[in-house]
């Protein structure tokens, strides 16, 4: 685990920056890479972003971000090369804080009019988005969902809507349709069935 005081850091890297500074960021990117922000929220989420790929495909990376007042935010950055640790860092995370969690309170939007103020859960957007080009696996999603930061469980109830609204293929190891609610995103499928099911928009 890495404690960061991102509130000053972040105040550092919009009004000049400490050798310190610099030198931390030049250490998982090039500085000239580096894109300054106005929004400690934004700075932090640019260096989880940088230090996952400093660190490569096979090191999860996440943070808990600490909020003192609306001016001073600290933030957690975890560590894992496990998969599975890395989901129990994370159920630690939404059991703690449920906001800093990013909060669940998952609607479809389903039959909504045009102009309804209710929007696609970040979730279902990026879930969406990874299934646009491509079939992916109970695997693959489950790998995913935890990169989003966000738990299986949440996937499983994103895909429950999808499926009852028929927007989302979901199909066994032959090809044929899965039974209904039948997602496999767990650490036990992912480690011993990765290919239980693929999933695929319709």
């Amino acid at each position: 685990m890495l404690f960061l005081p991102t509130q000053f850091m972040y105040r550092f890297d919009s009004n000049g920056t400490p050798e310190a500074l610099i030198d931390f960021i030049e250490e998982i990117v090039d500085y000239k890479k580096w894109k300054f922000t106005d929004s400690v929220w934004e700075f932090i989420e640019q260096l989880k972003r940088e230090l996952r790929n400093y660190l490569g495909s096979q090191i999860f990376v996440d943070t808990f971000t600490i909020r003192k007042d609306p001016q001073t935010v600290f933030c957690l950055f975890f560590f894992s090369s496990h998969v599975r640790g890395f989901e129990k860092m994370l159920e630690a995370k939404w059991d703690l804080d449920t906001e800093q969690g990013r909060g669940w309170d998952y609607k479809s939007s389903q039959g909504e009019s045009l102009f309804s103020s209710i929007k696609t859960h970040p979730l279902e957007q990026e879930l969406r988005t990874f299934l646009r080009d491509n079939q992916r696996t109970n695997a693959d999603v489950y790998k995913f969902t935890l990169n989003s930061g966000f738990l299986p469980k949440h996937s499983r109830e994103v895909f429950a809507s999808m499926q009852n609204n028929r927007e989302i293929k979901v199909v066994d190891e032959n090809g044929e349709p899965a039974r209904k609610n039948s997602f496999y995103i767990n650490y036990n499928d992912y480690r011993d069935n990765p290919n239980r099911v693929r999933f695929a928009l319709n």
